[in-house]
């Protein structure tokens, strides 16, 4: 194989996601790179990753082949990594599952001397078997779901190991050891509620299989692999992200009529209250943000999706659905509630520099911003505001457009400041 030298050459730093020549010249000048990229469905996002790469390399005095074959080895071992866990396997485990290698790891992380779940089987953790690889799944027949979630008991990063309850509510018992769900598995039934709610309204065939990626489940907790380094692979395969949210006060508060701002008007404590409330972990950001701005695969838009699934993959973007008991109790275990993406001014507010504060663990910083710095160049935005015509006040009256901040559009009619006409 002979890779020209100069065509990577021609690859910068900067060169944005909608910009590829240099790119497509490179992957068309070997037949080799250009099966590896058809095989893993890489994206533009992850061609540009492997670029940069290989240009590090030969700064490094490799050559160009050189080069290519080390950084396709090392994609290739994070994708052979890569695991998920399909749905009926889920909902037969009846909990979060734990995978992991080491039995003996296995069970002290596990610490089966402290309370288990009554509700859980008597073997719970997940072995390998029980998980699939991503390249054993057909992506064409499949619908895949990224579960973004916050921890309900997690380590505080002491030595001492001690476990912070996350939840802190005394009418929930907890575990007393790490693990994302509560003993009543409150987390694990709102995914499989929410996801079957998605499955009966967004999925119109039979044929496709569902999966499901959940960190505690497919990452090995005994290996500690950089996970981070796999995120854009798996949210690139991901058909969403979906959040359940374990609410017990979901009584105390109502969700307003009318136009509303998810971000911050859901007012369950476990979303928006307190440094370890989903919208304020700054891994929860990042998941949210490259859902939406990593590009989705062109073929996933002639799959048998339908309703706000396929409205948001048309419009180039992985929809964010927010389950939780308000939903589970009050609605009739109705639809998940889809966010607006992570753009523009949600993004100003809610970027994940703002939380690196509330990290677990302070090395998880560099990741952060390593991975920020990965997707710079691909975050979307657009001007939000009204363009058309006004009346005598200054109000929007006659054809005018609007953008939103999650970049949908109205472009129509107005009357007196407000929308007039379809």
């Amino acid at each position: 194989m002979k890779i020209p030298q100069a065509a990577v050459n021609d690859l910068t730093d900067d060169d944005a996601h909608h910009d590829c020549s240099a790119q497509e010249s490179y992957a068309s000048s070997s037949p080799k790179v250009q099966e590896f990229f058809d095989t893993y469905n890489f994206s533009v996002f992850n061609k540009r990753k492997l670029f940069l790469d290989i240009k590090k390399r030969m700064a490094a005095n490799e050559n160009a082949d050189q080069a290519f074959e080390k950084a396709m080895k090392e994609q290739m071992d994070l994708i052979d990594s890569i695991r998920f866990i399909r749905f009926e396997t889920l909902k037969e485990l009846r909990e979060i599952p734990r995978l992991g290698s080491d039995p003996d790891k296995s069970e002290e992380s596990r610490s089966l001397n402290a309370p288990r779940s009554p509700h859980a089987p008597a073997l719970s953790s997940t072995q390998h078997h029980q998980t699939v690889n991503l390249q054993d799944i057909d992506i064409h027949k499949a619908f895949i779901v990224f579960v973004s979630h916050c921890w309900l008991n997690g380590w505080d990063g002491k030595k001492d190991g001690k476990v912070v309850d996350t939840e802190a509510n005394a009418n929930f018992e907890q575990r007393g050891y790490p693990h994302p769900d509560n003993m009543n598995n409150d987390k694990h039934r709102l995914i499989i509620q929410g996801i079957e709610s998605l499955i009966k309204n967004m999925i119109g065939s039979d044929d496709i299989q569902v999966y499901v990626w959940i960190d505690f489940g497919c990452i090995d907790q005994d290996e500690n692999p950089a996970g981070h380094k796999q995120l854009d692979k798996i949210i690139e395969v991901s058909n969403c992200i979906f959040t359940p949210i374990v609410d017990p006060d979901h009584e105390d508060w109502k969700l307003p009529m009318g136009d509303f701002d998810w971000f911050d008007d859901y007012a369950a404590k476990k979303f928006n209250d307190g440094p370890y409330a989903y919208l304020h972990r700054a891994w929860c950001r990042v998941e949210m943000l490259y859902a939406r701005h990593i590009d989705v695969r062109a073929d996933v838009k002639e799959m048998a999706f339908r309703g706000g699934l396929m409205n948001a993959i048309h419009r180039g973007y992985r929809p964010h659905y927010v389950y939780g008991e308000k939903q589970y109790c009050e609605v009739g275990h109705g639809i998940p509630y889809q966010l607006s993406p992570l753009s523009n001014s949600h993004l100003d507010k809610f970027s994940p520099e703002k939380a690196i504060a509330n990290l677990t663990k302070e090395a998880d910083a560099e990741k952060i911003r390593s991975l920020m710095i990965d997707l710079e160049p691909f975050i979307k935005r657009v001007k939000v505001g009204y363009e058309g015509e006004r009346n005598e006040d200054g109000n929007k009256h006659g054809t005018g457009k609007y953008t939103y901040d999650s970049g949908d559009v109205y472009d129509g009619g107005w009357k007196d400041g407000n929308k007039h006409g379809t």
